[in-house]
């Protein structure tokens, strides 16, 4: 088990380093933004100019992660392995019924996806053709475009709601 966990580790050291990399930097801008950023314009602006200003920077972010995404021409996030069984021939079953589930139902995947994902890892997924690293079709923005208004509404919606609960009781403990 370790000597084959070894020769993995070897084999796929500049990938897995990549991935790692691409991991952390997600994370990093995510959880800051998200938490960090997304709160505090929240809680100074209110929902409706605050959650404005968030969509404006949460299209200038992902627009600029993209370009750096295609210009690197590496797959930092896996996302174009996922594409790979998506779009490749399903030898087992088990292939041919992920396929299956990626194919369909495109308007419910990039809802749901929209509430987890970051509105660029939504598109980069949803982008036809794996490793092709060349830009945004119309679908593409489209697809950039409706993540962004889901994701930022729910994100907004749910960072008010905490900021209104914590209000709340802050106040019943200290008062005013």
């Amino acid at each position: 088990m370790v000597n084959t966990t070894n020769s993995f580790i070897t084999k796929h050291k500049q990938r897995l380093g990549i991935l790692g990399l691409g991991y952390l930097m997600n994370a990093v801008v995510v959880y800051g933004f998200d938490y960090g950023l997304y709160t505090f314009v929240i809680w100074q602006l209110g929902p409706i100019i605050g959650g404005s200003v968030m969509v404006a920077l949460s299209i200038f972010l992902d627009l600029a992660i993209i370009k750096w995404y295609d210009r690197s021409k590496k797959d930092w996030l896996g996302i174009e392995i996922i594409k790979e069984v998506r779009e490749g021939r399903g030898e087992s079953r088990l292939e041919k019924l992920l396929q299956w589930m990626m194919k369909k139902g495109n308007a419910f995947l990039l809802i749901a996806l929209s509430f987890k994902l970051s509105p660029f890892n939504v598109m980069l997924y949803m982008r036809h053709g794996a490793h092709k690293y060349n830009g945004m079709s119309a679908r593409d923005w489209k697809i950039l475009i409706a993540s962004t208004l889901i994701g930022n509404l729910y994100w907004t919606l749910v960072i008010f709601g905490g900021i209104t609960l914590l209000e709340q009781v802050w106040k019943s403990f200290f008062g005013s």
